[in-house]
């Protein structure tokens, strides 16, 4: 029998890093930017880890860490 598994995350309790971490969150999960929708002072990426998730960023942040569509 197969079950489907369902997880919530709020976009404000994903860390973005280019590298590696260290903090006590149990999961570290690799990525690629799909899309980067700009807004007036945030950003909302669409990040493909398996599936989709959206993550939000300062547009400062964004172009602090040079994302780009394709950034891992």
């Amino acid at each position: 029998k197969s079950f489907k598994k369902l997880a919530i995350l709020h976009s404000d309790e994903i860390i973005l890093s280019k590298k590696a971490v260290k903090s006590s969150a149990r999961f570290s999960i690799e990525g690629i930017i799909k899309e980067i929708s700009e807004r007036d002072f945030y950003s909302s990426l669409k990040i493909d880890i398996g599936f989709i998730i959206t993550a939000k960023i300062t547009n400062k942040s964004l172009q602090k860490m040079d994302l780009h569509k394709g950034s891992k």
